[in-house]
């Protein structure tokens, strides 16, 4: 009685998988009895034949292997041939010339969520495709069945719905006469690859999206922006830029001197300190300036930017925008022109009402000398009538601040504010705007601190020193408790001479310290802390800013919120002769 093999024998004697067994069993190359669903059974004749014929396919496929070098697969021994299958991390499958499933390795099947093989052994492999993949899985079957290699990308989804994307090679396995006996398919997951991809066009879209929206939208606020190569002095505008400055896209030449030609000589020199003092000193770049365009037009652009820096605080390049402002210029001059005009409108008046006050001031003064011959009644209606024009006069004088406060503003936009400079002594300006200031606030204490001998020598307009000075101690007096004393200081610090002045106010945010030097600008909050004290413009400290600019000088403040302020500015000193 004949002893048969079952596949399990056959592949333990061969140390293969069972499943390539049954590949070898239905490619026919293993003969063997079909038993349905009980499997094969295999003679022992049958298995030595399929070793022998495997044994002369292997010798004379190496030999054929220096002629044809596409036949890789079939000049492998099946033992080979299925670990290196098996080791893949890539879906290999075998087909027949028709495309039907014949194999598929373990890693291929875990890959593609199969839990049972057999159940795709009837299936076309082009079926697994969806749409137009369908259509490439064919072309490449109909490529590998001429002699060529067919590849493709495509995607479809696992037995189980999971999204795929592959990268997909079909090649021939030839026989020893050079036919093509059957098809490897081999197809490697590149989802994440792909996924990556996908993300990547994704971004791509946004980012272009957004820079069209940008574009769109520095068109409709007047903005362009540049990057300035500070090295290679190179400079790249958009075509937004150079339509503020009037030219078509393209048209700016590129170098920092293109751009400098093109500034309004008066305001060439201010650009180029603002701009080396942001490039060497980390200052901002923040600045107004006119240009001229090519048709002989001028207007006010804003530039800001920011340096950045590399090994050594090496200035590398700076990015930056300019906006065009030429629209709210006009408008703040046709204000100024209107502030300047209506200031002067109302001076006149309110020197006449000064004026009347103080005549009827001084004849009450000289009545109440008399206060004999008046009876009790006149002599109490005398008092009320002297302090009511005594509170007149200080509004007339608040008044009168106001208006010169309005009429230095505009003389400063207009460029128009002159200063009678003279050698003069510090020490005495700022002791008479004390003494002032005391007659104003009697009840208020006011230290006055001279750390240094007389003369303390300035080359100052001392009018215009000493409005610093009673601006700076006006603003302490009226935001401070009234039981705090005013802290007045005068000391020289190498060649400057700095005056303070500190009081125990509330004191003032970082955020509002940057803007307290601003025009029209009022601290937020400062109507209720002062209560029912008269509220300002907001320009008194811009206009002593810039005042004592025009001196060669600087301002600044020390603050602290819930302890005080201290605001302070330098003069150069100049020797005594």
């Amino acid at each position: 009685m004949l002893e048969y093999l079952t596949v399990e024998d056959v592949a333990a004697r061969l140390t293969v998988p069972t499943e390539m067994v049954r590949f070898w069993l239905r490619a026919k190359e293993l003969r063997g009895i079909p038993l349905g669903s009980a499997g094969f059974r295999i003679t022992e004749d049958d298995f030595q034949a399929f070793i022998r014929h495997r044994r002369e396919d292997t010798s004379q496929s190496l030999e054929h292997e220096t002629q044809k070098s596409t036949s890789t697969m079939t000049f492998l021994s099946p033992i080979l041939q299925q670990r290196l299958i098996e080791s893949s991390p890539d879906c290999i499958k075998v087909l027949d010339l028709q495309g039907q499933l014949l194999y598929m390795n373990p890693g291929g099947q875990q890959t593609m969520e199969i839990e049972d093989f057999a159940q795709c052994q009837s299936l076309l492999w082009p079926d697994l495709w969806h749409n137009t993949e369908k259509h490439k899985a064919h072309e490449a079957i109909a490529i590998a069945r001429s002699g060529g290699v067919g590849t493709f990308q495509g995607f479809t989804p696992t037995m189980k719905g999971t999204p795929k994307w592959w990268d997909v090679t079909v090649t021939p396995i030839f026989n020893i006469d050079g036919s093509i006996q059957h098809l490897v398919a081999v197809s490697r997951d590149v989802s994440e690859l792909k996924q990556a991809e996908i993300e990547q066009e994704q971004a791509q879209q946004a980012l272009q999206e957004s820079q069209q929206r940008l574009e769109l939208a520095q068109q409709a606020a007047h903005i362009g922006t540049f990057e300035w190569d500070i090295p290679q002095n190179i400079v790249i505008w958009t075509p937004e830029l150079e339509a503020l400055y009037g030219l078509p896209p393209g048209g700016f030449e590129g170098k920092y001197e293109n751009w400098v030609v093109r500034i309004h000589p008066e305001d060439r020199t201010r650009i180029e300190e603002n701009l080396q003092s942001a490039i060497y000193k980390g200052l901002v770049y923040n600045i107004e300036f006119r240009v001229i365009w090519p048709d002989g037009s001028l207007h006010w652009l804003l530039g800001k930017g920011k340096v950045y820096y590399g090994d050594q605080q090496k200035p590398l390049y700076m990015i930056g925008i300019n906006m065009d402002i030429s629209e709210r210029k006009e408008l703040e001059q046709r204000k100024d022109e209107f502030i300047s005009m209506a200031s002067h409108e109302l001076r006149t008046p309110i020197t006449t009402i000064k004026a009347s006050l103080q005549l009827a001031e001084r004849r009450v003064k000289k009545l109440q000398g008399n206060t004999q011959e008046y009876s009790l009644e006149t002599n109490s209606a005398l008092s009320d009538l002297s302090t009511l024009l005594s509170r007149a006069l200080r509004q007339v004088g608040v008044q009168n601040r106001r208006i010169n406060d309005l009429l230095d503003a505009s003389r400063i936009q207009a460029d128009k504010l002159t200063l009678s400079l003279q050698p003069c002594n510090l020490a005495h300006v700022v002791r008479e705007v004390v003494k002032e200031q005391q007659q104003i606030a009697p009840t208020r204490t006011i230290v006055l601190e001279i750390l240094e001998p007389d003369p303390i020598l300035v080359l100052a307009d001392a009018d215009r020193i000493g409005q610093v000075v009673s601006n700076y101690m006006t603003n302490a007096l009226k935001y401070s408790p009234e039981a705090e004393p005013i802290i007045v200081s005068l000391r020289s610090e190498g060649q400057q001479a700095r005056v303070s002045v500190r009081d125990h106010g509330q004191g003032l945010s970082v955020e509002v310290q940057q803007h307290i030097w601003e025009r029209f600008y009022q601290v937020p909050g400062s109507d209720e802390a002062r209560s029912s004290r008269v509220t300002g413009l907001g320009l008194g400290l811009y206009i002593c800013q810039t005042l004592v600019l025009r001196h060669g000088g600087a301002v600044g403040v020390e603050s602290e919120k819930g302890v005080g302020s201290t605001f302070w500015f330098t003069l150069p000193l100049i020797k005594e002769t």
